[in-house]
């Protein structure tokens, strides 16, 4: 576990993050094998929230708390999983 409180390292996975494309229909991920990101994000007001992020197969992004399925997947862009290998190098 590892907590960032850097505001360029912050700023860059948020910036990583709005420009993945969302997901929408089914998909099949037969390289997946389980593992993934979860990064725990507290906000100045006190809320908190869960984002999963796949490290393999298809790489969906998704907060925990939402009940509606995966939110976005990362392989069409790759500076989100790299800036994260970078943040636990």
């Amino acid at each position: 576990m590892r907590t960032i409180t850097s505001t360029p390292e912050i700023d860059r996975i948020v910036t990583d993050l709005a420009r993945l494309p969302a997901l929408t229909g089914s998909v099949a991920c037969p390289a997946d094998d389980g593992s993934y990101y979860e990064l725990q994000i507290s906000y100045d007001n006190g809320d908190r929230r869960t984002l999963n992020a796949g490290r393999h197969g298809c790489e969906i992004v998704s907060f925990a708390e939402e009940r509606t399925g995966p939110t976005a997947w990362s392989i069409p862009n790759r500076h989100f999983l790299d800036d994260l290998d970078a943040l636990f190098r």
